[in-house]
């Protein structure tokens, strides 16, 4: 029986600590929450220990496992004692908020016997990993150019919220958009070059919201146009599509199936084989038996960095103004 500790039970960490405990071969046993609330929730729920840091809780014998659910600029508290303690860790995405920290990170994981998965997860939805499977199967031949048009029109986060803190969050691109650009790395692998223009939740704005649109160009030549943004009214989209020269391919969060538009040819639908269990489930899932199997992840951290470095890249692209080489 893995005893597995939470940090943060928020929204992220709630769900995962749903999954853990209806598993058969996992035990909640302790929780940080710096929220005395959510620590007690916590307590009362699953009968977790409450602990009184991220550093407790990595060091109690009760605990095999970290899961860090936490806000991003927190994950490092967690994650790198949990390395130096030798226990693996599952980090929410993005793995963190800065460079450096993500250096900090890779050199402990170098040290350490355990190792970070990263929770990227699209990666675990058949819909997702049935578009890649097209993709690298040649179906759309030759890959020219992709569009992500990713628009949450329901952001309603507040000054004071951490989200709608820049310095904190790191905004939509940092935050959101980890998801596609894993997806991207997945899908093409490392970009050559960034340019992005953002609004990087600016203060002066009335009411936090951000924006972001940007061009990825990768080493394949591959050109692909992002669309991002957190907006506190109008649409929403989560869309993924790509072009080659022998058709498209098109897959929307959610959907049941693929379209694929074939060059000279009609529209047509490509199903994939649904499971009725949550993505989420099965990224926990994969995360305790590659514990327990002692092989690496499928999602790792150096995953996650590769996520992080090409947010960055957007970021400073858009405060500097430039065009940003990888």
């Amino acid at each position: 029986m893995l005893k597995v500790g939470i940090v943060g039970l928020g929204r992220l960490g709630g769900t995962h600590a749903n999954i853990i405990a209806a598993l058969p071969d996992a035990k909640l046993t302790a929780v940080y929450d710096p929220k005395p609330e959510a620590a007690q929730l916590g307590k009362e729920k699953y009968g977790m220990a409450i602990m009184g840091s991220a550093q407790e809780l990595v060091n109690s014998p009760e605990v095999d496992a970290v899961c860090v659910a936490s806000p991003t600029y927190c994950h490092i508290e967690a994650v790198l004692p949990a390395l130096q303690a030798g226990k693996p860790v599952f980090c929410e995405k993005p793995v963190c908020r800065t460079w450096a920290e993500a250096e900090q990170m890779l050199a402990a994981e170098a040290k350490s016997k355990s190792r970070v998965a990263v929770g990227f997860v699209r990666r675990f939805h058949p819909g997702q990993q049935k578009f890649v499977e097209l993709v690298r199967d040649g179906l759309v031949g030759r890959l020219r150019f992709c569009n992500v048009d990713l628009v949450v029109g329901v952001f309603k986060r507040l000054p004071g919220d951490w989200f709608a803190d820049f310095q904190l969050s790191g905004g939509v691109i940092l935050d959101m958009l980890a998801h596609h650009l894993d997806l991207l790395n997945w899908s093409f692998g490392a970009p050559a070059r960034v340019y992005c223009e953002s609004l990087l939740l600016a203060p002066s704005l009335p009411e936090p919201n951000d924006y972001a649109s940007a061009t990825l160009t990768y080493k394949n030549n591959v050109i692909c146009n992002i669309l991002c943004g957190w907006q506190r009214f109008g649409r929403s989209a989560n869309c993924y599509e790509i072009y080659g020269d022998n058709g498209s391919l098109t897959y929307s969060w959610g959907a049941k199936h693929i379209v694929h538009f074939p060059k000279g040819g009609e529209k047509q639908e490509i199903a994939f084989e649904a499971t009725d269990e949550s993505p989420y489930a099965t990224e926990i899932k994969s995360w305790l038996a590659c514990i327990a199997a002692g092989t690496p992840p499928k999602v790792t951290l150096q995953d996650g960095v590769d996520s992080l470095r090409i947010a960055l890249a957007m970021i400073t692209s858009s405060q500097e103004k430039r065009l940003i080489h990888l």
